[in-house]
């Protein structure tokens, strides 16, 4: 929970600076794109878990992991930290059976922090 709270300041801090040169459009994109990364994990996960295929989806993994390489590259133009989760949640996708749920929790992977981010994002535009 600290390391949260923590990354939301940073994010906002670093956000601040970033609006105030009128990047409110970059913003919105990267903000965009997050929400799109975070919803395709949430329908992959949420097709996985009712049983609507087993083991790996490849092409969707893929599909996502390619959609957290934009939101990273999006995003790192204001916010490097941040950028640096969605890279990590790219070689979660990558190599999925690398990372246990409890890794993935101690390292702030998780997509309740993620929205987290998205509502400072959201709100900063």
């Amino acid at each position: 929970m600290l390391f949260e709270i923590a990354a939301v300041v940073t994010i906002v801090d670093g956000l601040k600076g970033y609006l105030s040169n009128n990047n409110k459009e970059k913003v919105a994109a990267a903000a965009g794109q997050l929400n799109e990364s975070i919803t395709l994990t949430r329908l992959y996960l949420r097709d996985k878990n009712v049983g609507k295929f087993e083991g790996i989806e490849q092409e969707r993994a893929d599909e996502i992991a390619l959609s957290w390489t934009k939101t990273a590259s999006l995003i790192g133009q204001f916010n490097p930290d941040l950028a640096e989760v969605c890279m990590k949640k790219v070689l979660l996708w990558s190599y999925p059976d690398n990372q246990p749920r409890q890794v993935i929790v101690e390292k702030g992977l998780t997509l309740a922090r993620l929205q987290q981010d998205l509502k400072v994002l959201m709100n900063m535009k």
